[in-house]
């Protein structure tokens, strides 16, 4: 278990950071368009869009937080070391069934070196700390970069070599900056992804670490993956690192296609993103031209998540009716002043201050745009879903907001609805962090090497 717990990802932009992203509540088109894979994702969408997110804003109205903290006197922060007395590992903490190659498009074993990259970058301090190698298959860290003086600012970077496969790693949460990351969730374009810029938003700062690890590594790692006959690149990470992950896997597809882009060298390795309790990071408009639509389909099928139980992590930014109703659900453990693991309080605090900021009509509009733009994120890909430790795992697929599954699918990530728990700030770090630190999907250090 690690100092810090991983990132309880906020679902909310914090007002003092100064973001003022784009309203894309109702994406726009910019050109007439033919059927396509976005056109026909927006295609099925509720008629009662607008009443729902008139009930999302009036959940928002109520001083849910304020109410709560003002009955109790205040909110206690628990320290680290009471966080991590209270995560208590279920039964041998290993998950029972290891996802297929068909739900991930992975061989398990990747998937289960993936999940333990992802969880050492948060213990591991140094190059050779790090074990990743098994009787059967064999690791190599080509790469460890904790950024020096600025290891405060930025997460851990990694990148592992096994057989045909380079694995790029980033680590989740785990100081006030990554944090700061975290809360702010403004979509936004870059030059990485220029030819698809118009139609695909990633959260900004996380887009941010990614352009960052990869320019500072990218003529080694363009040399490795040639020398070494790379077949495919796998982006991974827990938490906030699995945002970023999905972002890297983004910026790499659209680099390698790129013609003055250095990684264009690289057409023909294939790259994929495998990331664990990550939030939505990325954001699509409805306006895409044959390439692009063609771009975020091939994204979408080359990505997957692993989300497991009640996490609300993955659930940001975009599901928000299923973090308010986890907020609700935690209004009695405020109340009685039961400690607060560090992250969950942060969060509570930025639902506190919006409650703040809604006093009259122009800031209720406001609300209305936030409401509209965080809904629009949404996650790529499977999203593999495990109920228990030892459940099978579903294959889910997330329609964004306001759906309306006109066909009575039974594979949408946002019919699994909330479950209220006697003690949910308690459970909040066992959903989140098991997947990965169980040891979950990661290999025990029993086996590693």
């Amino acid at each position: 278990m690690k100092l810090v717990s991983p990132a309880f990802l906020l679902y909310f932009p914090s007002a003092s950071l100064g973001f003022n992203p784009p309203n894309l509540a109702n994406p726009s088109r910019l050109q007439p368009l033919k059927m396509g894979w976005i056109t026909d994702f927006y295609s099925d969408r509720s008629d009662d869009e607008e009443d729902q997110k008139k009930v999302l804003s009036d959940r928002y109205k109520k001083k849910v937080i304020n109410d709560a903290v003002k009955e109790a006197g205040a909110m206690k922060q628990s320290t680290f070391e009471q966080e991590k007395k209270k995560w208590v590992i279920k039964k041998d903490g290993i998950f029972g069934f290891v996802p297929t190659k068909e739900m991930t498009g992975v061989e398990p074993h990747v998937t289960q070196l993936c999940a333990t990259i992802s969880n050492q970058l948060y213990g591991k301090k140094s190059f050779g700390d790090f074990k990743l190698s098994t009787k059967d298959n064999k690791a190599e860290l080509l790469i460890y970069d904790n950024h020096g003086k600025f290891s405060e600012a930025t997460p851990p970077f990694a990148a592992v070599v096994s057989d045909k496969t380079m694995i790029l790693g980033w680590r989740g949460t785990n100081s006030l900056s990554d944090l700061l990351t975290d809360v702010a969730a403004s979509p936004q374009s870059s030059f990485a992804w220029r030819k698809h810029a118009k139609t695909i938003k990633a959260q900004g700062p996380m887009s941010a670490i990614v352009q960052n690890d990869v320019v500072s590594h990218e003529a080694e790692l363009i040399k490795e993956i040639k020398a070494r006959g790379i077949k495919e690149i796998v982006t991974t990470g827990h938490s906030l690192g699995g945002s970023v992950a999905q972002i890297g896997h983004l910026t790499l597809r659209a680099q390698i296609q790129d013609e003055i882009s250095p990684w264009h060298e690289l057409q023909g390795v294939n790259v994929r993103s495998i990331a664990f309790s990550g939030p939505m990071s990325i954001s699509l408009i409805d306006n895409a031209s044959d390439e692009t639509d063609a771009f975020a389909k091939d994204l979408n099928d080359n990505s997957c998540n692993m989300i497991f139980s009640n996490d609300v992590v993955p659930r940001s930014y975009g599901y928000l009716s299923f973090c308010e109703d986890f907020v609700e659900n935690s209004v009695n453990d405020i109340v009685k002043g039961v400690p607060i693991p560090s992250l969950a309080k942060a969060m509570f605090d930025v639902r506190g201050k919006v409650e703040d900021l809604i006093e009259n009509s122009q800031e209720t509009e406001q609300l209305s745009g936030y409401l509209g733009y965080l809904s629009n994120y949404r996650h790529l890909g499977n999203q593999i879903y495990y109920e228990k430790e030892d459940s099978k795992p579903r294959v889910l697929e997330d329609m964004g907001a306001f759906y309306k599954n006109s066909n009575n699918r039974k594979d949408i990530l946002r019919d699994i609805k909330y479950k209220k728990v006697k003690f949910p700030l308690e459970e909040f770090m066992d959903w989140h962090n098991t997947i990965v630190t169980g040891p979950g999907l990661s290999y025990p250090e029993d086996q590693l090497s």
